[in-house]
C-alpha cells in the first residue's frame, strides 16, 4: 500500500486464499474466515456468495445498521426494516448500477421517509461505492510474505 495514504480501515489485512484443487476462496477477516464461491452456472459450487453478492450484501447490511442507528436515536416506531437490492450491468461503456429498495416494516410518513432514505443513501458504504476509488495493487514475489 502507498505510504502516502491515510490510515488504514481495517487493523488487521483482509485476506483470500485460494487453492489449485479448490475454486472457493477462504478469506480470513478479523472475526474468523468466510467462503466465496461463485455460483453453480459460473463454474463455482455455490458454498457461499460470490463476490458481487459480497458487495451488495456489505451496502445492504451498512443501509440497514445505520437505518437502525438512526431510527433508535429518533425514537421512531419501526420494528422491521428490509432492504432489497440487486445489480445490473452494461458492458459498453462499461457501467453498474446498485437498485436498492427500504421497506419499513410500518406505514411512516413522508417526512419520515424522505429522511430514511437520505440516510440510506449516505450510509458509509453508499458513500464508498459513490466516491472515487484507487486500486493500488502491487506485486509480492516472495511467496507468503516471508522476507
Amino acid at each position: 500500500m502507498n505510504p502516502t495514504l491515510s490510515k488504514r480501515l481495517f487493523a488487521k489485512d483482509i485476506t483470500g486464499t485460494i487453492a489449485a484443487d479448490r475454486p472457493q476462496v477462504d478469506v480470513e477477516w478479523r472475526a474468523g474466515t468466510l467462503v466465496i464461491d461463485e455460483p453453480r452456472f459460473n463454474g463455482g459450487q455455490d458454498l457461499g456468495p460470490d463476490p458481487f453478492t459480497m458487495i451488495v450484501a456489505g451496502l445492504v447490511g451498512c443501509t440497514l445498521t445505520t437505518l437502525r442507528g438512526y431510527i433508535r436515536r429518533k425514537g421512531w416506531e419501526i420494528d422491521e426494516i428490509t432492504v432489497h437490492a440487486n445489480m445490473v450491468q452494461h458492458q459498453e461503456p462499461f457501467r453498474s448500477i446498485i437498485l436498492r429498495t427500504i421497506v419499513p416494516g410500518q406505514a411512516v410518513t413522508d417526512e419520515q421517509g424522505e429522511k430514511l432514505l437520505h440516510i440510506a443513501k449516505n450510509c458509509p458504504a453508499a458513500r464508498l461505492l459513490r466516491g472515487e476509488i484507487v486500486l493500488d495493487t502491487v506485486l509480492d514475489t516472495v511467496p507468503n510474505g516471508v522476507r
